[in-house]
């Protein structure tokens, strides 16, 4: 991601959103890999992998 996005606040945001853990029952778990389903970096994400995926299908 770092490749296209220079700014270094907004890297460091994305990252500690996907290192934030959840609360389940009042209970702390940390976050194993992956986004959260409905999270609010899951379509920041997204965006970005399918920038990607839709200049492939252009080219190709």
């Amino acid at each position: 991601m770092a490749e296209k996005i220079h700014d270094g606040r907004f890297l460091r945001l994305v990252s500690n959103m996907l290192t934030a853990g959840y609360l389940q029952d009042w209970r702390w778990h940390a976050m194993l890999s992956g986004a959260p389903q409905g999270g609010v970096a899951s379509p920041i994400l997204s965006n970005i992998y399918l920038d990607r995926f839709d200049t492939f299908v252009d080219q190709t």
